[in-house]
């Protein structure tokens, strides 16, 4: 009965079905390995993403803190407690302004700049059509 398997095998079709079942089984590994790969890399980036946040909190609660020190420093200068939280209130809002104007010109650029790129390698023109 081994006779007629190993026969089998040795023909043409048999070597052929033999590649293909291990092709099938090693593509079938590869899928598996990748899936975990997958998930692991989810499950870091997951926790990652809990610990950058509980930075931030942190980070704001710090910039409070801070804020409320600049307005005691300011009042312990002299200055009168509405003064003084007038003044940090707008100094925070200018910078919050100027950092959202600084990227806003960036976005456009970079939409300048991609625009330029289909240009010089001649991609689709997205000027209006010329009659004529």
């Amino acid at each position: 009965m081994s006779g007629a398997s190993d026969d089998d095998d040795k023909t043409p079709g048999g070597l052929v079905l033999q590649i293909a079942g291990a092709a099938m089984r090693l593509l079938r590994g590869e899928i598996a390995l990748r899936k975990a790969e997958a998930r692991e890399i989810g499950l870091i980036l997951a926790r990652a993403l809990v610990i950058i946040l509980v930075g931030l909190v942190l980070a704001l609660l710090g910039l409070g803190q801070l804020a409320d020190a600049g307005h005691a420093a300011l009042v312990m200068a002299g200055l009168a407690p509405v003064w003084a939280s007038l003044l940090i209130g707008i100094a925070l809002c200018l910078v919050a302004a100027g950092l959202i104007w600084w990227q806003l010109r960036r976005i456009r650029r970079a939409g300048y700049f991609a625009r330029r790129e289909i240009f010089a390698r001649g991609g689709a023109d997205l000027r209006e059509p010329e009659d004529g």
